[in-house]
Parts: C-alpha cells; structure tokens; sequence
C-alpha cells in the first residue's frame, strides 16, 4: 500500500520581520564595535552581517544579502551571517532581503561607510 502525505500551510499574507543587526550604528574596527554612533556605520576591515529574521505564520525560507545592488550571500537557515570581506572603499548600500515560506518579502538597508 502506497501512503502519500500532504503538507497544508495556512495563507500567508503577512511579510516576515528583517533587520540588519550589524554592523548598524557605529565604528567597527576588524569585526569590533569599539564605538556607537547614532545615524552612521563605518566599517574598517572585514565584518560579519548580522541579520535577525522572523516569520509568525510560516518560516524563514531564504535571507539575501546586497551590497550596491550585488547579491553576495543566499542564507537558507540560521545564523544568518556573512562575513564582509570585500576590498572597497567609500559609502556602500548594505541591503538585505527576507523571504517567508509564503512569498512574501521584507527588506532592510544600512549605508555603510567601508574602508578596506
């Protein structure tokens, strides 16, 4: 006898929560926060993107990280955390996105002052 199982998810409408948890709001030096600041991020060096993402109704499907518009990490399950490492200077467009199991998207940004 065959037995085939179905997986029924409720409608998900809702977006999932998605925020940059670092680096947000001060100096880091080599991956260290050494200083807060209140309306600006400077990196020098490499440094871990921290994302913390929720979902009420269904689960975290897929987490994209952009720097300028370039997807440069898909993270499929927590930590959701990549490691910065590229050489660049200036200000940078820190970007990421959050899909839940419904489709649904939600997205966070940080302009990040990087020197490396």
């Amino acid at each position: 006898m065959d037995v085939t199982y179905a997986c029924i998810l409720p409608e998900d409408k809702n977006p999932p929560r998605v925020r940059i948890t670092k680096p947000r709001g001060g100096i880091y030096i080599t991956n260290r926060k050494v200083m807060s600041l209140r309306d600006l991020t400077i990196v020098i060096g490499e440094v871990d993107v921290v994302v913390n993402a929720t979902d009420m109704e269904t689960w975290i499907d897929r987490i994209l990280i952009l720097v300028d518009g370039i997807q440069k990490a898909n993270l499929t399950k927590p930590p959701y955390i990549y490691t910065w490492r590229e050489r660049c200077y200036g200000y940078h467009a820190l970007a990421v996105q959050a899909f839940d199991a419904g489709g649904n998207i939600a997205k966070d940004a940080e302009i990040v002052f990087k020197i490396d």
